[in-house]
């Protein structure tokens, strides 16, 4: 009977279906933050380099959605806001291969960055700007710095006042161009506003979006979904429509 060791070490990348599908399961089991003991793979590093890497790309290419909340610094007047710290709830532990090994810190580091940082913080969030979703309120949107502005290519907003989202929010949304390439905007009816002075948060919000494209044909919009919480009814723009300039 072949030694145990050999037969691993016959193992490669072009190998049969059942071995890619081994795998997935083994690179899905591997990105938890925490795993039962009894699922370890203890000969992993006995595999050869070019399939443990492999296994690392395949655990790194699952999207994430982060939270993303702000602990903004004191209202004063005639001053400018700024953020003091970001937070992430699902963040405060960095993605799991970050501290497998050097090797898989390697490799986690050329898909997850560090952003978030304040002038008075140095806590950082990890994430991956081209994969994973960034999701927070619409007031977070002020307190993002440039750097954040360009890099985030999916975003998830909810709208704490809908009604205003053209007036206050659209020019960050456009500041976020050409890298950002999917928008879903969620707003509730709230119950704050009388019911006869009520009006369709969807249909005014997208209504503000294609407004703003009217206005500014330079514009690289994203794919921008806006969806009622409360009926699940939507409304979709996509980044190829084109608006006519009202006369």
């Amino acid at each position: 009977m072949p030694h145990q060791g050999s037969r691993i070490s016959r193992l490669s990348i072009n190998n049969t279906h059942k071995t890619l599908n081994t795998l997935l399961a083994f690179s899905i089991t591997i990105s938890h933050e925490e795993m039962d003991n009894t699922a370890q793979f203890h000969l992993f590093q006995e595999l050869p380099s070019e399939l443990r890497l492999e296994i690392y790309r395949l655990a790194l290419q699952m999207p994430r959605v982060v939270n993303i909340t702000c602990d903004a610094g004191p209202k004063q007047r005639n001053i400018p806001r700024t953020a003091k710290s970001f937070h992430s709830d699902n963040c405060a532990r960095p993605p799991s291969l970050l501290h497998v090994c050097h090797e898989s810190r390697r490799e986690a580091l050329k898909v997850y960055k560090p952003h978030f940082q304040t002038q008075t913080s140095a806590k950082y969030i990890y994430f991956s700007t081209t994969q994973d979703t960034i999701k927070a309120t619409d007031s977070v949107l002020q307190f993002l710095d440039e750097l954040e502005l360009r890099v985030v290519h999916k975003l998830d907003l909810f709208l704490r006042d809908p009604a205003y989202f053209g007036h206050f929010n659209l020019d960050y949304i456009k500041n976020m161009q050409p890298t950002l390439k999917e928008l879903d905007l969620s707003v509730r009816q709230t119950v704050m506003i009388p019911p006869w002075n009520r009006r369709n948060f969807v249909k005014g919000v997208m209504n503000d979006v294609r407004i703003a494209a009217q206005g500014d044909r330079e514009w690289v919009r994203p794919n921008i979904r806006c969806l009622d919480l409360d009926s699940g009814r939507f409304e979709e723009i996509l980044a190829s429509e084109i608006f006519e300039e009202e006369e």
